[in-house]
């Protein structure tokens, strides 16, 4: 199990964990100016059965909030 804190806004705030990583998909720092939402992080998702039709979310971020 990975830890990670809960407001990381940029890839290389987590970098000591890339090794452990299979994707990691950057679009750009989270902007600290824009709105609440973008405080809530990144989301990550975890795609090891996705050869099954399947995910899951292990923890929602800005972009999942956005979604709903």
């Amino acid at each position: 199990m990975l830890f990670l804190p809960p407001l990381l806004l940029r890839t290389k705030e987590f970098s000591t964990i890339w090794p452990e990583l299979d994707l990691i998909v950057d679009g750009g720092p989270i902007s600290t100016c824009a709105k609440e939402s973008a405080r809530s992080g990144s989301t990550i998702v975890d795609l090891s059965s996705a050869s099954k039709g399947l995910y899951h979310i292990v923890r929602p971020g800005s972009f999942l909030l956005q979604m709903h």
